[in-house]
C-alpha cells in the first residue's frame, strides 16, 4: 500500500534482515521497529547537540528538548515500522546543520546540510518540505548584504546553485520520483484520493485525521490534550 514512497527505510531494513539469522515475521517487525527507535534516538541527539550549540538559557534549552522527547506522538511513530522517524531524523538534522550554516558560514554545516536533505527526500516526499523551506532562506541570505559571516552574495548564490543541483540530481536518481511520474504522470503520486487542500479557520475532515485546518494545526499546541491522548487511536 505504501508502495508509492521512497525506499530509504525500506532498503535499510532489508539489508537488516538479508544480514538477520533470523527469518520469522516476528523477528523482522521487531528489526523495522528497533530500526525507527534509532532513528529516533538519533533525532534527540541532533537536537541536544544543536541545542548546546546555541547561546539561550539552560531553562528553556531543557524544556525544548523534553517537549521534543516527551511528544507521544513522536514516541509512538518512533515505536512503528515506518518511514516518519527516517525524515524527522534527517529534516531535523538538516535544520540544525541548517541554521548552524546561516550563523557561522561554516563549510562543513553546509555540506552535512545537504546530505541530510537529500536523505530527508530519499526517506520520505515530506522531506522536499525542508529543501524548499532551505532554498527560500538561501535567497533571502543572498538579497541581505552579509547575512552569513564570511561569505559573499556571489559565493552564498554559487552555494546555493550547487546545493539545489545536488538535491535535484540525487533525488531525482536515487528516489521513486522519476518512477513514480514515468508511471503515472505524477512524481508525487500516491495510492488513494488526495485529501482536500485545508482552510484557514474551518475545519475539513477526511478519511483519517490530519491537518483540519490552518489555524488549528499551525497556530495551537495542543499540550494538555496530547496529555490526555497519549496514544494513536487510529
Amino acid at each position: 500500500w505504501e508502495g508509492f514512497q521512497p525506499k530509504l527505510y525500506h532498503v535499510t531494513t532489508a539489508i537488516l534482515w538479508d544480514l538477520s539469522p533470523w527469518t520469522s515475521p516476528g523477528v523482522q517487525v521487531r528489526l523495522a521497529q528497533l530500526v525507527a527507535c534509532v532513528a529516533g534516538i538519533a533525532t534527540l541527539l541532533v537536537l541536544r547537540r544543536a541545542l548546546a550549540r546555541w547561546n539561550i538559557p539552560p531553562g528553556v534549552r531543557l524544556l525544548t528538548f523534553s517537549l521534543v522527547a516527551l511528544n507521544p506522538t513522536l514516541i509512538g511513530l518512533n515505536a512503528q515500522a515506518t518511514n516518519d522517524s527516517f525524515v524527522i531524523l534527517f529534516a531535523t538534522l538538516a535544520l540544525a546543520e541548517g541554521c548552524e550554516f546561516f550563523r557561522t558560514g561554516a563549510r562543513r554545516a553546509f555540506v552535512v546540510m545537504s546530505a541530510a536533505v537529500v536523505l530527508a527526500a530519499l526517506s520520505k516526499g515530506d522531506g522536499l518540505v525542508v529543501f524548499l523551506a532551505i532554498v527560500g532562506t538561501l535567497v533571502l541570505a543572498i538579497l541581505r548584504p552579509d547575512a552569513v559571516p564570511g561569505l559573499s552574495r556571489g559565493r552564498l548564490a554559487s552555494l546555493g546553485t550547487a546545493f539545489v543541483a545536488v538535491v535535484l540530481l540525487l533525488t531525482a536518481a536515487l528516489g521513486s520520483y522519476r518512477r513514480n511520474w514515468k508511471d503515472t504522470g505524477n512524481p508525487f503520486a500516491i495510492n488513494g484520493e488526495r485529501a482536500p487542500f485545508p482552510h484557514l479557520i474551518e475545519r475539513t475532515y477526511v478519511y483519517r485525521p490530519g491537518v483540519t485546518s490552518i489555524v488549528d494545526t499551525y497556530f495551537t499546541f495542543r499540550l494538555v490534550d496530547l496529555l490526555e491522548h497519549p496514544t494513536i487511536t487510529n
